[in-house]
């Protein structure tokens, strides 16, 4: 799903845009933070229900979701009306790291209620 979002021309939102408000949630650097923190999640569901979830494991994910990223950066290329934008990068890596933080907090807050 991912893969299709961003391989749509930038303009395809443009009707959404036009709320003031829908504006706000689908500028392009939270349509990214929203995609890669949600693909993070995903990914790692299953820090919540096993009693591991080690930091490596969150750097696992990472890196996973990280490196599926930069693969639609490079993809991007070589579609029209699109291009490789480090900034994009930039964005992703802040949902991922939100992600992160919200299962940390999760998992820190199921640990205490278990004790």
């Amino acid at each position: 799903m991912i893969l299709i979002v961003f391989s749509l021309p930038g303009k395809a939102a443009s009707p959404l845009k036009s709320n003031t408000l829908l504006s706000l949630f689908l500028c392009d650097p939270m349509v990214h933070i929203y995609a890669f923190g949600t693909f993070a999640l995903v990914l790692a569901r299953d820090i919540l229900r096993s009693n591991g979830g080690s930091f490596s494991y969150y750097i696992k994910v990472g890196l996973i979701t990280f490196t599926y990223g930069f693969l639609i950066e490079v993809y991007q290329i070589f579609l029209p009306h699109r291009g490789f934008e480090i900034g994009d990068l930039g964005w992703n890596s802040i949902g991922i790291l939100a992600a992160s933080g919200i299962l940390w907090l999760f998992k820190s807050q199921m640990w205490k209620s278990t004790k």
